[in-house]
């Protein structure tokens, strides 16, 4: 679904709740913010930057990182393993290095390697840190897919469905892990479907149906607006 005519604004240190029925438009906003696509006109602004149009890894190296509805992983390669590899890709310290034909020193090794378990037990996930990530529930699945995302230091992170699939354990989990984020000063932008989640996390609402925003304010005032309640059944029925 194309989007049209979109003002989007995320005030620095919100969880701002992106909804609407499928095929509004949410996650090709997302990929129109991270990169994977390019406006054909608009534009994206970060920090007072046009980084419209920008590659992906150089959108992520400016501070804005992303989950995907699909698990994006190493299968074959330990939770460990995918969360460490996340964190080198994302250390420009290693890319001079590796340009100069030089290896990481030990102590650089050793940082990284903390800083990997550290956010591994930070998520619940010091358990599951040897395992293999074809061997992993979905849920979990779900859980390393945001620590690789997280594991890049972002400023701004957008997630898309992370709540997918998840029992109600995992979605404690991931809630709790989502505001921990917050509280540190992470700016937060989610597309989800659970709108009980995201009534209660989001400090602000944005819906889009058919590729134009619709409504926005506080989730009281989106979950009784009248356009919105159209939008997704047309009656009162749905539950918010």
């Amino acid at each position: 679904m194309a989007v049209s005519d979109v003002d989007l604004d995320v005030n620095e240190g919100e969880i701002l709740g992106l909804i609407g029925p499928n095929g509004s438009g949410k996650t090709t906003l997302l990929n129109l913010i991270n990169g994977l696509l390019r406006p054909s006109r608009g534009k994206v602004i970060f920090r007072g930057e046009d980084v419209s149009g920008f590659p992906a890894y150089l959108i992520t190296r400016k501070g804005i990182g992303r989950t995907f509805q699909q698990n994006v992983l190493f299968r074959k390669r330990t939770v460990w393993e995918n969360v460490l590899i996340a964190h080198e890709v994302n250390d420009k310290h290693d890319e001079w290095l590796s340009f100069l034909g030089l290896s990481r020193s030990r102590s650089q090794e050793k940082e990284a390697s903390e800083s990997t378990l550290r956010l591994l037990d930070e998520m619940g996930l010091i358990s599951w840190k040897d395992r293999l990530c074809s061997d992993l529930p979905h849920g979990i699945q779900r859980m390393v897919g945001l620590a690789i995302a997280r594991a890049v230091k972002p400023d701004v992170m957008l997630l898309d469905e992370p709540f997918g699939g998840m029992n109600l354990s995992e979605i404690a989990n991931m809630v709790r892990v989502i505001e921990q984020m917050k509280s540190r000063g992470v700016t937060l932008l989610l597309v989800e479907h659970r709108m009980k989640v995201v009534m209660a996390v989001c400090d602000r609402i944005v819906v889009l149906n058919f590729g134009r925003k619709i409504a926005e304010g506080l989730p009281g005032e989106v979950r009784n607006n009248e356009e919105v309640i159209k939008a997704y059944l047309g009656d009162r029925n749905f539950d918010f």
